[in-house]
């Protein structure tokens, strides 16, 4: 019997089988748009799938993409009777395909994760704008206005019974219960952005992680996928050490207010991918230094219990930092691919994403 990691690629079975999945995953996502893990895992699947098929154009994998996101678009469109609800089950497809264009093309895997984080946040939105059209009949100002003032009215209603029943939560934070509800949700709307971006990179960049993990068991994701990190371009690192510390200044005022609403949706979308690079520089730290960097691991999960969310801040800050002043030692290069019982080695690592023998399902 034939090893799966003998392969270069997957066979077409399983590159068919992947496509299906994806599009059963969305089905999930489709008919509760909340459900980001299954647009992740689909994203991921349909990426594999369309990967794994040998010798496909560009053309093709435009094609294959349309047709992996239609099935389910059109199915939660027929039980939900929403086209809106049918836009958010197509939405993995684009993005599926920019990243795949993107590995074709052997681009960098944050040009993959930008471009698919565009897709989707594309897509989504377009799929609020319809709802919410179809919900009043008209997208102007005054539209926006009530679906605000409903909003809020919801969200203070409930913070207030909740607030009454566990009145310590606000204790010594000076803060009158009262309005604090309305506080809340001011804070929350005026962040809303900024999360959004970063849950969104955040689906995009684990979607990546997980292509990466499935080929790396074959010799193609070996060639494609061993030096594939996340990298920034250097001036942001500056603007999130700026949006940063005047997001954090006590200066009261409305100006600052609207200075410090700007820096949080700035910062915020840049703290997951600063984050990966300070991780990544601590795992190259961690396998230059002799043993195994006890005392480091054991400060960072003695931080993380005491006060969630700190590491990452420092894992971000200390990313910042060394992308702009990059360490003058190389990194650690990661050990070659070794096929098992003996197997032959790379394909050729200067072909492009056309090559028949790049994309091949055949045995090595």
């Amino acid at each position: 019997m034939t090893q799966m990691n003998y392969r270069k690629m997957p066979t077409r079975g399983t590159a068919r089988c992947y496509m299906a999945l994806a599009s059963l995953l969305a089905l999930p996502y489709g008919l509760q748009p909340t459900s980001l893990l299954f647009i992740m895992l689909s994203i991921c699947c349909l990426s594999v799938g369309v990967l794994s098929v040998p010798r496909a154009s560009y053309v093709r994998v435009l094609l294959y993409s349309f047709a992996a996101g239609l099935v389910p678009a059109v199915i939660v469109g027929f039980l939900m009777r929403s086209p809106a609800n049918a836009i958010a089950a197509f939405s993995f497809a684009p993005a599926s395909a920019l990243l795949v264009l993107t590995i074709r093309r052997r681009n960098s895997r944050s040009a993959g994760i930008f471009w698919a984080t565009v897709a989707l946040t594309a897509t989504l939105v377009g799929a609020m704008l319809l709802w919410l059209w179809m919900r009043t009949g008209s997208l102007s100002l005054a539209v926006f206005k009530q679906l605000y003032s409903e909003i809020k009215i919801g969200f203070v209603d409930q913070m207030t019974a909740l607030l009454q029943e566990t009145p310590d939560v606000l204790f010594l934070s000076g803060i009158d219960v009262e309005t604090a509800p309305a506080i809340l949700f001011d804070v929350f709307v005026s962040v809303l952005p900024g999360v959004f971006l970063m849950l969104i990179w955040l689906i995009a960049w684990l979607a990546s992680a997980c292509v990466r993990r499935i080929f790396m068991g074959y010799v193609y994701g070996a060639d494609r996928f061993k030096d594939w990190p996340v990298t920034v371009w250097r001036p942001l690192s500056f603007v999130y050490l700026g949006c940063f510390a005047l997001a954090l200044l006590p200066i009261p005022g409305d100006v600052y207010t609207i200075i410090g609403i700007v820096c949080y949706n700035i910062f915020l979308p840049l703290i997951p991918i600063f984050t990966v690079i300070g991780c990544r520089m601590l795992k190259e730290r961690l396998m230059r230094q002799p043993g195994c960097g006890c005392m480091v691991i054991v400060l960072i999960v003695a931080l993380t219990v005491a006060v969630p969310g700190i590491p990452l801040f420092l894992l971000s800050i200390v990313g910042a930092v060394q992308t702009i002043f990059p360490p003058k030692y190389p990194p650690v290069a990661p050990p070659p691919f070794t096929p098992p019982f003996g197997g032959n080695g790379y394909s050729d690592p200067g072909s492009d994403g056309d090559d028949p023998d790049d994309q091949g399902g055949t045995s090595q």
